[in-house]
């Protein structure tokens, strides 16, 4: 697919509250100068894609419970916890990616789900990641691999 006029630029810092992406089959791409922090979810609907890219490093404040897209980090990806309740499992459909400079950086999960309850660190995963078949097929040319193969399997 093609992106148009969907190319966003932060010259410094971006601070990205919760936000729900038109849809229309429409790629958004947004390249940060700086460090970029989310305070909220991210929704992407099913025909469209949203690719983030910063220079510096990804945060996931502790309270954002789902992003969708492919997030790009040049330096570290951190998913932010907190050590007090309420605790929330943070869910990534999509692809993130750290270190993309190749210059050092890491995935950080710094996520907790508390002692033993109906929700916890035993038997939760605090971070899981979901496979988008529609973003691998609806990326622009220029971030699409040139070969992938996913099939869905019986638990």
């Amino acid at each position: 697919g093609g992106f148009g006029n969907n190319i966003y630029h932060a010259d410094s810092d971006l601070n990205l509250n919760a936000y729900n992406f038109p849809g229309g089959n429409q790629d958004y791409i947004i390249l940060v100068k700086g460090d970029l922090t989310i305070k909220g979810n991210i929704n992407v609907p099913l025909g469209s894609t949203a690719i983030f890219s910063a220079k510096g490093k990804v945060t996931v404040n502790a309270n954002v419970t789902r992003i969708e897209g492919l997030y790009s980090s040049d330096t570290d990806f951190k998913v932010a916890g907190t050590l007090l309740p309420p605790f929330f499992q943070f869910t990534v459909a999509g692809t993130i990616v750290a270190n993309a400079s190749l210059n050092g950086g890491a995935f950080q999960n710094e996520r907790n789900l508390g002692l033993p309850g109906a929700i916890n660190n035993g038997n939760t995963p605090s971070v899981r990641f979901l496979e988008r078949p529609d973003f691998i097929v609806n990326y622009p040319d220029f971030v699409k691999q040139e070969k992938r193969v996913w099939q869905e399997v019986a638990p």
